[in-house]
């Protein structure tokens, strides 16, 4: 499956969250952890052998190995930001308990 969104269109997502954001400290803090979209295809565990979908990496945290990326398939789209693991064996698309509805519920499950 292709990623269905360009860069464009993920980066005003994300734009739009952060406006959203009540607490401009928060938002901040998100910021600093900002990376240019990135569509990655990451495994699916619940469907079939080997099924993938189009995430779109827009945080990374190197010093915990996690990123949040933004997917309307799998669990989207009521949780569409995910928190997932960067590298090693656990790249998947995780558990439901990973995804959020919204950029800052991800970020603050990351902390």
């Amino acid at each position: 499956m292709r990623c269905g969104l360009d860069s464009a269109g993920v980066q005003a997502l994300v734009e739009s969250q952060l406006s959203a954001m009540k607490d401009r400290r928060l938002a901040e803090e998100i910021g600093a952890l900002r990376i240019p979209p990135r569509c990655e295809q990451r495994r699916w565990d619940y469907g079939s052998p080997g099924q993938t979908f189009p995430c779109w990496f827009v945080l990374e945290s190197r010093t915990v190995s996690v990123g949040i990326a933004y997917c309307e398939q799998g669990f989207g789209p009521m949780q569409c930001w995910g928190v997932m693991f960067l590298t090693g064996p656990n790249t998947s698309m995780g558990m439901e308990s990973s995804w959020h509805r919204s950029l800052e519920e991800a970020f603050l499950d990351m902390l």
